[in-house]
């Protein structure tokens, strides 16, 4: 059994040594967290998982964390439950993944609408 969407957030003042801690306690965090999945019989996929810092100002060095023995990658942009979050907390990534998902959905309707009600659709009449 996998635990989906689990969240680890730490937050700390962006310097070398508050780097080092926040680095050394979400090792901790991580070993303790892969202890109590196994007690519960689940797994963390670790191919599946990935860390991100978010900064409007800084851009920050990579950590070296691991999930049972397999190092994780660092994230740019990460979709959590249906938001994709990029690093600065801006809304561009997300918003151009809502419009390139929305356009072949539009571009159906269209085609269906003008199939359904002939190609003049549009132009004086009012249809629903």
């Amino acid at each position: 059994m996998y635990g989906d969407d689990v969240v680890i957030w730490a937050s700390t003042k962006n310097n070398a040594k508050q780097h080092k801690t926040l680095e050394q306690t979400i090792h901790t965090v991580l070993k303790s967290l892969s202890k109590w999945v196994t007690e519960n019989n689940m797994e963390i996929n670790a191919s599946k998982t990935v860390y991100q810092f978010f900064s409007v100002r800084h851009k920050n060095d990579s950590f070296d964390l691991k999930i049972n023995s397999q190092k994780l990658p660092k994230s740019e942009s990460t979709k959590y439950l249906g938001v994709h979050l990029d690093n600065k907390l801006s809304w561009k990534n997300h918003m151009k993944h809502t419009i390139n998902k929305s356009q072949p959905k539009s571009e159906t309707y269209k085609t269906t609408r003008q199939s359904y009600m002939g190609k003049n659709t549009g132009d004086n009449e009012h249809h629903i």
